[in-house]
């Protein structure tokens, strides 16, 4: 997928609003996250990138907290995009709000970085937090009456 074409960029401020507008892939939303990293339905070729303010200001965080890269591996997706079998997206994916939901995984970190970021995450108030093996998160702020966290790797 080219990182320079021309996506429809959804993104919801700290006040809830979203703002759409044109922006290359490449353009920087922080200083180490652009565009195209949070398009939707990641392989489709859909031209539309969502984010929010939120996950950019933490994603952000970690990276500088930990001086190594992060990389989003899946933001948002179409229901019919997130019931692929290959997707593994369940019913009730919080994927699927476009907003607020992000998988992302941390190369070459410790457990004792791991469990920092995962401290980070709860003082930030994300209600869902799963981990799962190769230093990987799922992070979403959604309808959830309180904090889930799930512990997928492996012991």
């Amino acid at each position: 997928m080219p990182k320079n074409r021309l996506y429809t960029l959804l993104i919801k401020d700290y006040d809830g609003r979203i703002i759409a507008r044109l922006a290359n892939g490449t353009e920087q939303l922080r200083k180490n996250f652009q565009v195209y990293e949070f398009r939707v339905n990641r392989d489709d070729g859909l031209d539309l990138a969502c984010v929010s303010d939120y996950d950019l200001d933490t994603l952000q965080y970690i990276r500088s907290m930990l001086n190594t890269r992060v990389e989003v591996t899946s933001a948002g997706r179409t229901p019919e995009y997130n019931a692929r079998p290959n997707v593994g997206g369940s019913e009730r994916s919080m994927h699927r709000l476009l907003f607020d939901c992000v998988d992302f995984k941390i190369d070459g970190i410790t457990d004792a970085q791991y469990e920092a970021v995962r401290q980070y995450l709860i003082q930030r108030g994300y209600q869902g937090i799963f981990t799962y093996d190769g230093h990987r998160f799922h992070i979403d702020r959604g309808n959830r009456d309180k904090l889930t966290q799930k512990d997928y790797r492996k012991k």
